[in-house]
C-alpha cells in the first residue's frame, strides 16, 4: 500500500511538474486580446494587457527625441474611438497607416499605450479584405 501511495504521489507531482512547463512554454501563444471598444469599456490601468485594432490614418509621428513613435489605434469601423500609443524602437517593415495591429504593453494612468510588444497582421489578410470590398 505504501509503495502505491508513493507511485500515486510521485504521479501527481510529476504531472502538476508537467503543466507549470507546458503552461510557462505556451503561455504566450494562449494570449488573448480584447478590441478597442472592449478595452475602452472596461478599463484597466499600469496591467499587461493585448489590444488588437486599426492604426488611424494620419495619426503616425516620430519623436526624434527619444526616438520613439505616436499613432492611434481604434477597431476598424469606429476611428473616433481611439487609444494614443507609445512605441519605443523601430516599427516593424509591414506597419501601415489603416493597417491591422495587436499592441501589447500597459495603458497609463495619463490615457497613454506603452508598447512592450508590437505584432502586425499578415499584409495579405488586409489585402484581401480590400480586393472583396472592391477597394
Amino acid at each position: 500500500m505504501r509503495k502505491n501511495r508513493k507511485f500515486i504521489i510521485a504521479g501527481l507531482v510529476l504531472v502538476v511538474a508537467m503543466g507549470i512547463l507546458f503552461y510557462t512554454a505556451l503561455g504566450s501563444a494562449f494570449d488573448s486580446y480584447q478590441t478597442v471598444s472592449e478595452f475602452k469599456s472596461d478599463i484597466v490601468y499600469d496591467e499587461y494587457v493585448s489590444i488588437k485594432g486599426h492604426v488611424v490614418e494620419g495619426s503616425l509621428e516620430f519623436n526624434a527625441e527619444d526616438e520613439s513613435y505616436l499613432f492611434e489605434i481604434s477597431d476598424k469601423d469606429n476611428q473616433e474611438d481611439f487609444i494614443p500609443v507609445v512605441h519605443n524602437g523601430a516599427l516593424p517593415d509591414s506597419f501601415e497607416e489603416g493597417g491591422g495591429v495587436t499592441v501589447k504593453g500597459e495603458l497609463e494612468t495619463t490615457g497613454v499605450f506603452h508598447t512592450e510588444e508590437l505584432l502586425v497582421e499578415c499584409p495579405s489578410k488586409y489585402e484581401q479584405e480590400k480586393a472583396q470590398s472592391g477597394e
